[in-house]
């Protein structure tokens, strides 16, 4: 996650809203100009009031709904390429199987090997 993120994340959009907002807080809860002593208070103003442009939540809205369609969450943890292709393989075998249950097929072959363009 890049700065920008964090900071819209954690800042310009909160998570627990207050009802009795004070003037420093109609612009997010927490003063991020405390913490991060570059940030000035106009430039986090503007920062804030650039975050909630209709043309920057729209395009925001896009990028969320195709993050929901990624099947794979990007995990290189410590099993790598290696075992994302196992747990392919594995979901490939369990199609085949399933199919071959509705089909009534009693020999199933193993799944072809995933190609590039498949994954």
């Amino acid at each position: 996650m890049d700065f920008k993120s964090k900071l819209t994340r954690k800042y310009a959009f909160p998570k627990n809203d207050n009802e009795n907002n004070d003037s420093d807080n109609d612009i997010g809860m927490e003063k991020p100009w405390e913490k991060y002593l570059f940030i000035d208070y106009d430039t986090w103003k503007r920062f804030v009031h650039s975050r909630h442009d209709p043309k920057f939540l729209e395009k925001s809205q896009r990028g969320q709904k195709r993050r929901k369609k990624n099947l794979y969450n990007h995990t290189m943890s410590r099993g790598g390429y290696a075992y994302v292709y196992d747990i392919m393989t594995q979901e490939k075998w369990k199609e085949k199987r399933q199919a071959a249950r509705v089909d009534n097929v009693k020999d199933v072959s193993p799944p072809s090997l995933i190609n590039r363009a498949q994954s």
